[in-house]
């Protein structure tokens, strides 16, 4: 009984709705919080698993700051609660939406077997700006708490390794100031590419910076190495098409939608139709949902939003799945769908809720965010989901023989995907609007494309074709 209480106060949270905290589109809609003081009543609570209600109670904050015209931003969000220091010892938070580990991840999209010996030999990339804490044996450490906690293998020899933006053993100082986050956003991804597939080799690529070439740089070093290369990032679209995410036969990209619901902030104001490098027509786009797991069961999930939330807080703006109908690329000649006269967004999704998100391990978190241990719940955002399905492209093993990930994605069979039928990530839907001055009213989905922005039977914009059931779709 307990266990559905707290789904269903996520629920009730996620239906809620919120007002933004910045005073112009030309900002995400998420606040960030560099340095951001874990509330009072983190140190107050008394058993009875509020942990749980902790992750769904208190403010969530982008791990990275918005990003300037020239850059890209990553798309984790994490909780100002985290673990208290009991938890490893504990299952009173463990396995719950907002701490959601490995196994959970596992048998909602249905690769609890294929986890136990899929993916050996291949090595899947992320792809990140700046370094972490401690350098490699910092990134290692914190993997292996996270392995540990998850009831995985230890990474062994030749498991984990770092390399900079050419490829090189020189990597860049540890991100600080404001850009410290990236460090979070490092080990979200790791951990999530470790929680679908044990068995693979995973390589961080870290930039110098959060600008566009050098993460596209980054990109370029990885495909050299890796199969299969998860992006956590991305911004307004900027280009119709770019050689390196549209043509890479044999290799999988996945990039997440991000977190503004339809569309992406511009820097200058206004809005952008859809994120890049996730728009591109070679990139594996994948937006988030709000997953429900119990007792090793999957139970369902439906589109995250959660644009407007009242909680002992007050009232919250906390994101959105990205989506969205493409201003600048072509569409896909395996794109069938009618409305959207150009690229689609997004193709498949996967969990990215930070209600229902994950539990992670970052050292360097803990005294960023003043949090009592290396663990944190309740972290999310599309970040989470893309390195999931990449790990999962790993446990399929056949990215060597696809000419276009994405286009697999859209001529499966429906069965391979849990139909997510419930949600809508349009801002420009709300009434009254998300703050004063917001001019999405109908920017986004106008009525030709309302499914861009809305579930409904087979695909939508915000889930795709939904989420994995299984691997047949990859």
């Amino acid at each position: 009984m307990r266990r559905f209480l707290i789904v269903a106060m996520a629920a009730v949270a996620a239906a809620a709705l919120a007002a933004c905290s910045h005073s112009s589109l030309q900002q995400s809609l998420i606040p960030s919080a560099p340095n951001a003081q874990v509330p009072s009543a983190v140190s107050e609570f008394t058993p009875m698993n509020q942990e749980e209600l902790r992750v769904m109670e208190v403010p969530r904050y982008r791990a990275c700051p918005a990003a300037a015209r020239g850059h890209f931003e990553c798309y984790a969000i994490l909780s100002a609660a985290s673990l208290d220091a009991t938890l490893p010892r504990s299952s009173s938070c463990q396995h719950e939406p907002g701490c959601y580990e490995a196994s959970d991840l596992q048998a909602a999209y249905g690769v609890t077997s294929a986890a136990q010996t899929g993916g050996k030999g291949v090595t899947v990339a992320v792809v990140d700006a700046f370094g972490y804490k401690g350098g490699y044996k910092g990134a290692a450490r914190d993997l292996g708490l996270y392995r540990k906690l998850s009831g995985l293998p230890a990474c062994g020899k030749g498991c984990f390794k770092i390399v900079n933006q050419s490829g090189g053993a020189k990597l860049p100082p540890a991100a600080s100031g404001s850009n410290a986050g990236w460090m979070a956003e490092q080990m979200l991804d790791i951990d999530m590419v470790s929680a679908m597939c044990p068995n693979c080799n995973i390589l961080l690529v870290q930039v110098n910076s959060t600008q566009d070439m050098d993460l596209v740089a980054g990109v370029t070093a990885a495909l050299k190495t890796a199969t299969i290369v998860s992006n956590s990032w991305g911004g307004a679209e900027f280009l119709p098409t770019y050689p390196t995410f549209d043509s890479h036969p044999g290799k999988v990209i996945t990039a997440s939608a991000g977190d503004d619901g339809a569309g992406a902030p511009v820097s200058q104001g206004g809005n952008s139709p859809e994120s890049q490098p996730c728009g591109f027509a070679g990139v594996v786009c994948v937006g988030g949902t709000s997953l429900m797991v119990s007792n090793g069961v999957y139970q369902g999930e439906k589109v995250w939003q959660d644009f407007r939330v009242t909680n002992s807080s007050g009232t919250q703006n906390y994101g959105a799945t990205g989506s969205g109908c493409s201003a600048m690329v072509a569409k896909p000649s395996w794109q069938k769908d009618k409305g959207c006269k150009k690229r689609s967004a997004v193709d498949i999704s996967a969990n990215g809720d930070p209600g229902t998100g994950v539990v992670i391990a970052c050292t360097p978190c803990a005294a960023l965010y003043h949090f009592p241990n290396a663990y944190i719940i309740g972290i999310g955002g599309t970040s989470e989901s893309s390195p999931i399905i990449a790990g999962m492209y790993a446990l399929a093993g056949n990215a060597g023989s696809l000419s276009s990930a994405p286009q697999r994605i859209w001529t499966s069979s429906k069965s391979s995907f849990h139909d997510i039928t419930s949600g809508f990530n349009d801002s420009g839907k709300l009434n009254p609007p998300l703050q004063s001055g917001d001019t999405r009213t109908g920017l986004i989905c106008k009525k030709a494309i309302a499914y861009i922005c809305k579930a409904g039977p087979g695909y939508d914009g915000p889930s795709g074709w939904g989420s994995p059931k299984g691997l047949g779709a990859l």
